[in-house]
């Protein structure tokens, strides 16, 4: 008997003091330097290292973030989106545990190159309401996809929002997993349905 509530003992022990821990950061550019740790939740039992790029002409900005995650979405290692034919989001992805996160060099975004695929969804983007106004986008790369989000958040920086546009499939799974923190924390509907071939004018 003692011996059977020892194993139980020691098997929450176990439970509880194993909980993965990884480095969190954000930051523009290309590097993280300032990490606090964070002790992921149960399901999350991976580290997740990416960079993103904002495109929006003339400008980009770039940001390197690190956080916890699921080893199931470690194949998703690159995503894009095209909302506007002048707005493009993608990443690079990267997962690590351990002293590996320690090592692994942060993802690194290829130069971008415009690559219309012959695709096309509507998009638009609305940062206040849960509609806007669409019209067609032509897609790029890997963007097979047609992606809407709407819906609203609390926390996130607008109360109700609508994007439409192209996206990766990646991405799309990605959504569907409930990635992002702020998806799990709100009223947002995600949908993605297959882009279709673009017309001629």
């Amino acid at each position: 008997m003692k011996s059977f509530l020892f194993c139980c003992l020691f098997g929450t022990f176990l439970a509880t003091g194993m909980s993965l821990e990884c480095k969190i950061c954000m930051e523009y550019g290309q590097n993280c330097t300032d990490y606090w740790t964070k002790t992921c939740d149960a399901k999350e039992d991976t580290c997740v290292m990416y960079q993103t790029e904002v495109i929006g002409v003339p400008l980009s900005i770039t940001f390197t973030a690190t956080a916890c995650g699921t080893s199931d979405t470690c194949h998703l290692d690159y995503v894009e989106t095209n909302l506007h034919n002048e707005l493009t989001v993608r990443a690079k992805r990267a997962c690590c545990m351990g002293d590996e996160c320690q090592t692994l060099p942060p993802p690194v975004l290829e130069p971008q190159v415009h690559r219309p695929n012959g695709l096309q969804c509507p998009g638009c983007i609305g940062l206040t309401s849960t509609e806007c106004n669409e019209y067609l986008v032509s897609c790029q790369g890997t963007e097979n996809q047609c992606m809407t989000i709407t819906g609203k958040n609390r926390e996130f920086l607008f109360r109700e929002m609508s994007f439409k546009g192209c996206a990766s499939e990646s991405l799309c799974t990605l959504f569907e997993k409930k990635f992002w923190r702020f998806l799990k924390e709100s009223e947002v509907d995600v949908k993605c349905t297959p882009a279709v071939p673009k017309t001629s004018q």
